[in-house]
């Protein structure tokens, strides 16, 4: 049950954390929707994909972080962007042990997609990820 949380937890991130995305992109600013889906085998139940809609502008594009920031003491061991793509590596120590998250998001101008793939111990799970540009802000 700890894994659920904690991959509910980190889904949850990076639906609010989806802003790691570069200007120099081409993204838009704007009303985004945002859709995760966790893939966790051995997991006695099926997670339902969570959609978000979210203001993204200004700074809030620009990475920081990466997706697992508060869920335990985490570092960014490895960041690059490459053209349109965007790669990470993270490490958080918590109480149940060491969680590690790799991923890769690619920026289409109005949309995106993405995979984070964590592993906490025997626990793995796969998060996808997509956005679309649905507008201005309110």
């Amino acid at each position: 049950m700890k894994a659920i949380g904690k991959g509910l937890r980190v889904l949850a991130i990076l639906l609010v954390g989806a802003g790691l995305l570069y200007a120099g992109t081409g993204m838009k600013e704007g009303r985004w929707s945002i859709t995760a889906k966790i893939e966790a085998p051995g997991m006695p139940m099926v997670i339902p994909p969570v959609t978000k809609t979210e203001c993204i502008k200004g700074d809030a594009w620009t990475p920081k972080v990466g997706p697992v920031e508060n869920c335990g003491n985490c570092r960014i061991t490895e960041r690059e962007m490459s053209g349109n793509v965007f790669t990470w590596k993270e490490v958080c120590e918590s109480p149940e042990g060491k969680l590690y998250a790799e991923g890769e998001i690619v920026f289409k101008g109005e949309s995106f997609t993405g995979v984070v793939k964590i592993r906490q111990g025997e626990m793995t799970m796969t998060n996808r990820m997509e956005g679309r540009w649905i507008g201005p802000c309110d």
